[in-house]
C-alpha cells in the first residue's frame, strides 16, 4: 500500500461536479484509492456521494491510501485530481 497527502485547491472545495470527474478517473484505475480526512472519516474515491460527504473546502488535506497493481501512477493521477483547480461554480 502507498499513501500520499493532497491539499485542495479548487476554491469551491470538491463538491458533486468536481467529485463526479475524480470518481470517473479512479474508475479507470486498477488499484483501490481511498481517501482519509484528518478527522479520520474516509471515501471511496470511485464513490461521488461519500467524496461529496467528506465536505472538503479549499485548503483541506487528505491523504490518499493506494493499494493494488500500479499503486504509483495511480497515487499520483489521484494528487492531481484532488489538487486540481475545477472550473465547475457550484449552482450553475
Amino acid at each position: 500500500m502507498l499513501s500520499c497527502r493532497a491539499t485542495i485547491r479548487n476554491k469551491y472545495g470538491i463538491h458533486c461536479r468536481p467529485s463526479t470527474e475524480i470518481a470517473r478517473e479512479a474508475q479507470v484505475l486498477e488499484a483501490d484509492v481511498t481517501v482519509r480526512r484528518d478527522s479520520g472519516v474516509e471515501a471511496k474515491a470511485t464513490n461521488v456521494l461519500q467524496l461529496v460527504g467528506l465536505g472538503l473546502a479549499a485548503g483541506d488535506e487528505v491523504t490518499l491510501a493506494v493499494e493494488g497493481p500500479g499503486e504509483e501512477e495511480a497515487a499520483e493521477r489521484m494528487k492531481n485530481m484532488f489538487e486540481k483547480e475545477f472550473e465547475y461554480v457550484p449552482g450553475e
